[in-house]
C-alpha cells in the first residue's frame, strides 16, 4: 500500500501517520501546515487541496494506491460559503487528482456527524439536516463523492464520532483536564452514551476500510465509534482512577444550569475558557447511538479498550 493522506498534520492525521508508518510501503502527508509531531517531518509534502494543479503534481509524483482524505475546514461560527471551499471544491480536486494519477485503487473520505444537527441519528445514509454552514459543506462534500462514476477505484465515506487521544486539543482535552484536577462533576444521575472514538481505534478502522474487500466497502458510509459503547460517567471514572483522584460526585441539574449561566457571563466579560458554559452543558447532555454494526462487522474487535485509551 502506498498511502496518501490529506490533512495529516492535524490531530487525527497525526495518529493515522503513526499507525501506518510501519504498515504501509510508503506514506505521505499532504497538508498546508507542518506536522505537529516533529518525527513526521519527512512524511510531509506541503500542498493545498484547493490548488488543483499542485495537488495533481503531488499525486502523480507519489503514485498512491490508497488515499485517505482527512483535510477539511472547520468552524462552528457564522462564515461565508467560501470559508468552507476545502470541504467542497477541495473534495472535487482530490477526486480529480486521483483520476489523473491513475494508480489509485481505493479512496476514503472523512465526513462528519454534523451532516445532521447535534444528537440526531439519521435513519438513512442520505438523510441530512445540518444546522450550521460547516455541516452544510460536509453534506455537499458527501454528495460530490456519491457522484463518482464507476471507475478505477472503490470508495467509501466515514463519519468520525468525537475522537480523542494523543495530540488532541480543546474539546475532550478540556474534559480530561477537569477530571484530572478534580473539577469534573457528573450532571445529575443521568448516564449518557456519547459517540466517541479513541484515535488508535479510529486509525485501525480506517485500515480495515482501506484493505477490506470491495463488496464490503464500496459506496458505503461507516460511523467511527468505539464499541462496546460506554457512558460519559464510565469514561470520567476511568480517567479518575488512572490519575488517582477521589470518586467523582454528581451535581443536580439546576445547580449545573446556574453554574453554566455564570460561565456564559464570565465568557462575555473576557474569560476565554470558563469551566462550564451553557454550550458545554448542552453538549454534555447530548448523546446518541450511531449504527456501529457495519464497521464492527468489517473491523472485528478493536485493539484498544477504554482503559487502554485513557492510559
Amino acid at each position: 500500500m502506498r498511502l496518501l493522506v490529506t490533512g495529516a498534520s492535524g490531530f487525527i492525521g497525526t495518529n493515522v501517520i503513526e499507525y501506518f508508518k510501519p504498515r504501509a510501503e510508503a506514506v505521505v502527508n499532504v497538508d498546508v501546515l507542518a506536522p505537529r509531531c516533529t518525527d513526521q517531518q519527512d512524511y510531509w509534502r506541503k500542498a493545498d487541496i484547493c490548488d488543483r494543479k499542485g495537488l495533481v503534481d503531488v499525486f502523480t509524483e507519489f503514485a498512491p494506491t490508497h488515499v485517505l482524505h482527512l483535510a477539511a475546514r472547520t468552524g462552528m461560527g457564522e462564515f461565508s460559503s467560501d470559508h468552507f471551499a476545502a470541504n467542497t471544491a477541495g473534495v472535487e480536486n482530490v477526486i480529480h487528482a486521483a483520476k489523473e494519477a491513475s494508480t489509485v485503487k481505493r479512496m476514503l473520505f472523512a465526513s462528519s456527524l454534523l451532516v445532521c444537527r447535534n444528537g440526531h441519528v439519521p435513519a438513512r445514509d442520505d438523510e441530512y439536516c445540518p444546522d450550521n454552514m460547516y455541516g452544510e459543506s460536509k453534506v455537499e462534500g458527501e454528495r460530490i463523492v456519491r457522484k463518482i462514476e464507476d471507475g478505477p477505484f472503490t470508495w467509501a465515506i466515514f463519519r468520525p464520532s468525537s475522537t480523542w487521544g494523543p495530540w488532541f486539543e480543546l474539546g475532550y482535552h478540556h474534559f480530561f483536564k477537569l477530571v484530572m484536577r478534580g473539577l469534573y462533576f457528573h450532571p445529575g444521575r443521568i448516564d449518557i452514551v456519547k459517540p466517541t472514538c479513541f484515535a488508535g481505534n479510529a486509525a485501525y478502522m480506517m485500515d480495515k476500510m482501506l484493505c477490506g474487500s470491495p463488496e464490503d466497502v464500496h459506496g458505503k458510509i461507516f460511523y467511527l465509534v468505539d464499541y462496546p459503547e460506554h457512558t460519559t460517567r464510565q469514561w470520567a471514572e476511568e480517567i479518575r482512577r488512572a490519575v488517582g483522584r477521589r470518586p467523582l460526585m454528581s451535581v443536580p441539574m439546576p445547580v449545573l444550569s446556574a453554574a453554566a449561566k455564570c460561565g456564559d457571563m464570565a465568557k462575555l466579560l473576557g474569560w476565554r475558557e470558563p469551566y462550564l458554559t451553557s454550550f458545554r452543558l448542552s453538549n454534555m447532555m447530548t448523546g446518541g447511538r450511531y449504527p456501529f454494526e457495519p464497521i464492527e462487522a468489517l473491523a472485528g474487535p478493536l485493539p484498544a479498550t477504554l482503559a487502554d485509551g485513557v492510559e
